[in-house]
């Protein structure tokens, strides 16, 4: 057996363990898991933190690219809004995931991070990249995620889909920007 399989296997063992978790919280049978549209902006504020934080993590010895320094300069300028979608996270598990809510919410960042971090070995210049990200979310005041999936390395999407009644009211916009990007033709 390899060396990168032996290395691999307690990941896998932890995934399994993480699926096995999250199976066992998931909601009752014929319920449907959506995010509405605060929702989605909050897994997504979570998957750039993360992608921040693995940065500044697995970057570290690449200190000229200055990822320690951007996630925390984010995590200061950004924390009311960061707590706000730790909130929205924390109560969209109570509501789908009653009695399992921290149990599936810990295995979600857990897993993301893990993710992430796994990906970050795929990436090509994931720290270069990563750091770019950091310092176009460090210097911004505003919205951290306005512009910021455009620069991230791995982009981020919630774990559930949207709800129904945030497709119904997208695919008009969604249908709109198709006929702006095609000079008024839709396809």
């Amino acid at each position: 057996m390899s060396h990168a399989a032996v290395r691999h296997r307690p990941a896998r063992a932890i995934k399994t363990m993480l699926v096995t978790a999250l199976l066992a919280t998931a909601p009752a049978a014929g319920a449907q898991t959506c995010v509405s549209a605060d929702e989605a902006a909050a897994f997504r504020l979570r998957h750039l933190q993360t992608q921040l934080m693995v940065g500044a993590l697995q970057c570290r010895g690449v200190h000229a690219l200055g990822q320690r320094t951007y996630y925390n300069r984010f995590a200061r300028r950004h924390g009311a809004m960061i707590d706000g979608a730790n909130a929205t996270l924390s109560a969209f598990f109570e509501r789908h995931f009653d009695g399992g809510a921290r149990t599936r919410l810990d295995a979600y960042v857990t897993g993301l991070a893990n993710d992430v971090s796994a990906a970050s070995r795929r990436v090509d210049a994931y720290c270069v990249r990563v750091a770019a990200l950091g310092l176009a979310l460090a210097g911004n005041d505003r919205q951290p995620l306005a512009g910021a999936t455009a620069e991230a390395p791995l982009p981020p999407r919630p774990p559930f889909p949207a709800c129904a009644r945030q497709r119904a009211a997208a695919a008009p916009a969604a249908a709109k920007r198709g006929a702006d990007r095609d000079g008024g033709v839709n396809r």
